[in-house]
C-alpha cells in the first residue's frame, strides 16, 4: 500500500516530484531567469533561445520547400509542427516568429494552400451570388409583367360585369326532355295534337 499525503488524494512519491518540479520552477522565477521556460511537452527545461532556433530553422525549411515534420503548408500549424512545438508556442509566446513567417511568405510572393483555397471558394461564391442577383432581377421583371396582367385582366372583368348588368336577356328556363319510351305527353305536345 502507498503513502499518502495529509490531503489523503495524492500518493507521496507523485506528490514528492510535484514539490521538485515547483521548486525547480520558483528558483528560476526567483532569479529571475526569463531565457528558461517550462516546455509543455514532459515538463523539461528548454531554453527559450533554443525555442527561436528551432522556429527559425523550420521557417527556413519550410520556405525553402523541405520540411521534415510537416506537410510542408505555409501555415503556423506546419511551422509549430516541424518546428516540433506545439500552435500555442508560437501564437502565444513567439508572436514575432509568427508574424516573420507570414511576412516572409507574402516576400516570395508565395500563398499559402489554405488562402488559395479560401481565395477559389470566394470567387466561386462571388459568380454564384452574380448569376443569383440576375435571377432575381428577371425573376422580378417577370413578377412585374405578371401584375401588369393581372390588372389589366381585373379591369377587363369588372368593365365586362359592368355591361352585362345592363343589357340583360330574359331567362327561358327550359323543361327536362321526357324520357325516351315514356308515354306522357306534356302541354306543347298536347297543343299539337289537339291541333291535327
Amino acid at each position: 500500500m502507498s503513502r499518502q499525503t495529509v490531503s489523503g488524494l495524492v500518493p507521496e512519491p507523485l506528490a514528492d516530484r510535484l514539490r521538485e518540479r515547483a521548486q525547480v520552477l520558483t528558483e528560476l522565477a526567483d532569479q529571475h531567469d526569463h531565457d528558461r521556460v517550462l516546455a509543455a511537452a514532459g515538463g523539461r527545461l528548454v531554453s527559450y533561445d533554443n525555442e527561436r532556433k528551432d522556429i527559425r530553422a523550420a521557417m527556413d525549411r519550410l520556405l525553402a520547400g523541405t520540411p521534415l515534420r510537416s506537410d510542408g503548408a505555409l501555415t503556423v500549424l506546419a511551422l509549430a509542427a516541424e518546428a516540433d512545438l506545439k500552435r500555442h508556442v508560437l501564437t502565444h509566446r513567439h508572436t514575432n516568429l509568427k508574424d516573420e513567417f507570414y511576412a516572409k511568405v507574402r516576400a516570395q510572393g508565395r500563398v499559402a494552400d489554405s488562402e488559395r483555397k479560401l481565395r477559389a471558394k470566394l470567387k466561386k461564391t462571388k459568380e454564384r451570388l452574380a448569376n443569383l442577383i440576375e435571377e432575381n432581377k428577371r425573376q422580378q421583371a417577370e413578377i412585374e409583367t405578371f401584375a401588369r396582367v393581372v390588372n389589366v385582366l381585373t379591369v377587363e372583368n369588372h368593365q365586362l360585369r359592368g355591361q352585362s348588368g345592363h343589357k340583360r336577356a330574359p331567362v327561358v328556363a327550359l323543361r327536362p326532355a321526357p324520357d325516351p319510351g315514356s308515354c306522357s305527353i306534356g302541354p306543347v305536345e298536347h297543343e299539337l295534337n289537339q291541333r291535327a
